[in-house]
């Protein structure tokens, strides 16, 4: 999405006046300093402005509500020689270096210097803000910003002392209170930029309440301790801080434009002209603020490094240090009050890859914690998809395709991992689940996704959204599969050798009748057709039928369950699918998908499980 072009808007529609006089005051002393070269005149004797153009404006903030500004500005200069036909008409830059404030909406705005435009000059170094008047920051200065905050406002935190964000919010002066914001809403805090009365609502009985509130006011949904517990309210309580330290000149800016004016991040999107681009930025840096405020770096990364080093003499017997992480996180947690997954994000971020395995939820559903060979993942690389991304790339990506084809790879608690008695075990339910090896050595058993995403972020913003956001509908992210093939592919050759034997052994043998195909699987599979009924949920004659010959059209449904229950590798289904005339039509019936999927990469699992994926995915079965 472009960007929006708010301040240079701004300055254009109310200033405009004020930076023609500028370039004026400049030409008519200074123009000999500007590139105006021109083959039509020899040698330049008049100039004339005829007008301006603001193209860039760069802010930054100075103090309080003072902002500085350097405005690119293209000026439209008629050039004149001595002679008649000597004219031209050039377009040189000047930079025009600005101080003003937001607390007058920059009426007395003061230009200090004015100079030919230098590119390298044009940009602040710190404190620099996008035409949103939105802070533009990386990581590390986000870094600077918590510890400048704590060290002006809670300087005991860098001695160990627990950052408690209502007292923060104290030294801030910015109130806390308790309220519904809206009614049937999952909406946990939000924070009042300027002077209001606010219609809120009572906790119990929901009635909506006009509120006069201050601007720094911070507004907590009561049940958001009952529900999600004291940890969600710190972190929702730092994160509308962080919002009041990095966005206020936003939103000023959003009420001297006004024109359309806001008094809270929900009312954005529909009462200013901010892009999404930039509501999503903010968002994403209150999201980054907010843990570094509640855990300082180097506190922080004392403790974890000391939590690990005791967790791995207590628990010596662990494979990997993934499986210890969970209770360093948990640890982790009760000191800092923070929420685990602020914390793994914390830890992620300082570098400890190990926490980036663990606390992860796919399809709503923890995902057990795993861990690889350092480094072997990119910050934008992934093992664990979700069943709807994995059906998605099975069926767009050409690459998956081509590696998962032959069955070597199954689809098992959230990753395509190889299909080998070292890395897959049934458990004690008779159900599929990676094994304890396979677990703690990812990187050799298990595919990598690249995660993407349609924003404008980097592939560190797209990490920590996927890390704190995977189920959430408004993070817009997608996985697309890398084509490494895992580390152990080849060290299991023996072992799939066999498997492509044993399966190139049934196509070579199956006979291409009906009935005689699949008598020829329940005998090379040593079951009965009164087992293979039963655990198709068929009557034993109807599949007597079909072995005699009697049955001439069998339902599609019976033979997939056939293939399931026999657990057929995925190349030999696609035979005894075509032998017996059936044919998966994806066109007319899009849960077909789904059975082309369960086909392919959970023939292995028990048949029960299967037969109630498949329902729960509305196939008839």
């Amino acid at each position: 999405m472009h960007m929006s072009r708010s301040f240079s808007k701004f300055l254009n529609q109310n200033f405009k006046d004020r930076f023609f006089d500028a370039a004026e005051e400049f030409l008519n002393s200074r123009w000999r300093e500007l590139d105006m070269y021109s083959s039509h005149v020899p040698e330049i004797k008049e100039v004339e402005l005829t007008g301006v153009t603001i193209k860039c404006v760069y802010p930054a903030t100075k103090s309080d509500m003072q902002i500085a500004f350097n405005v690119g500005l293209e000026l439209e200069v008629e050039i004149r020689g001595d002679r008649e036909d000597e004219e031209d008409q050039k377009y040189p830059w000047i930079l025009v270096k600005c101080e003003g404030t937001l607390d007058d909406n920059f009426s007395s705005f003061e230009i200090f210097c004015t100079e030919p435009y230098n590119s390298a000059d044009a940009k602040f170094k710190s404190d620099s803000l996008n035409e949103d008047l939105v802070p533009i920051l990386t990581a590390e200065q986000l870094e600077q910003v918590a510890n400048n905050i704590l060290r002006l406002f809670y300087p005991e935190a860098f001695d160990g002392k627990l950052v408690e964000p209502t007292e923060l919010a104290k030294r801030l002066k910015l109130p806390v209170i308790s309220k519904n914001i809206k009614p049937n809403t999952q909406l946990l805090g939000e924070i009042f930029f300027a002077e209001a009365d606010a219609t809120l609502y009572d906790a119990f009985s929901t009635l909506p309440e006009t509120v006069h509130v201050t601007p720094g006011t911070i507004v907590v949904d009561p049940y958001t301790s009952v529900n999600r517990g004291i940890l969600a309210i710190n972190t929702t309580i730092m994160h509308e801080i962080a919002h009041w330290m990095l966005h206020r000149w936003a939103f000023r800016f959003c009420e001297c434009k006004s024109l359309r004016y806001c008094n809270t991040i929900a009312d954005y999107p529909s009462k200013t002209e901010l892009s999404e681009e930039t509501i999503r930025t903010m968002e994403r840096q209150a999201n980054r603020l907010a843990p570094k405020l509640l855990m300082p770096k180097d506190v922080f990364k004392e403790r974890a490094t000391g939590l690990i080093s005791l967790a791995e003499i207590v628990e010596s017997k662990k494979e990997h240090r993934c499986q210890i992480m969970e209770s360093v996180i948990d640890d982790l947690s009760e000191q800092f009050q923070a929420s685990r997954q602020s914390v793994k994000f914390r830890l992620v971020e300082l570098g400890f890859e190990e926490a980036q395995g663990v606390y992860i939820y796919s399809d709503n559903e923890k995902v057990r914690s795993h861990g690889w060979k350092r480094g072997f993942l990119q910050r934008n690389e992934t093992f664990t998809i979700s069943e709807e991304e994995a059906l998605r790339l099975s069926v767009s990506s050409m690459d998956l395709r081509q590696t998962t084809s032959d069955g070597k790879y199954l689809f098992v608690e959230h990753h395509f991992v190889l299909n080998t008695p070292r890395y897959v075990q049934h458990n004690s339910e008779g159900r599929l689940e990676l094994t304890e090896y396979a677990l703690a050595h990812m990187d050799e058993c298990c595919l990598v996704f690249t995660i993407e995403s349609d924003q404008k972020n980097t592939n560190e913003d797209i990490c920590i959204d996927f890390l704190l956001n995977r189920d959430d509908e408004e993070v817009s992210i997608r996985l697309s599969f890398n084509g490494k093939e895992c580390a152990s592919a080849k060290e299991e050759d023996d072992y799939f050798v066999r498997q492509m034997n044993e399966t190139q052994e049934i196509l070579s043998n199956i006979p291409r009748t009906r009935k005689n195909s699949l008598k020829y699987l329940i005998e090379y599979y040593k079951t009965t057709v009164t087992e293979l009924a039963a655990n198709i949920d068929r009557d034993r004659k109807s599949l007597e039928r079909l072995l005699s010959g009697e049955t001439k059209d069998p339902s599609r449904e019976t033979i997939i369950k056939i293939c399931l229950a026999l657990h057929l590798p995925p190349v030999v289904s696609r035979e005894f699918l075509s032998i017996m005339g059936i044919s998966l039509n994806y066109a007319e019936d899009q849960s077909h998908f789904w059975i082309d999927y369960a086909l392919n990469y959970k023939y292995a699992e028990n048949h029960d499980v299967v037969f109630e994926f498949l329902r729960s995915k509305k196939v008839k079965i």
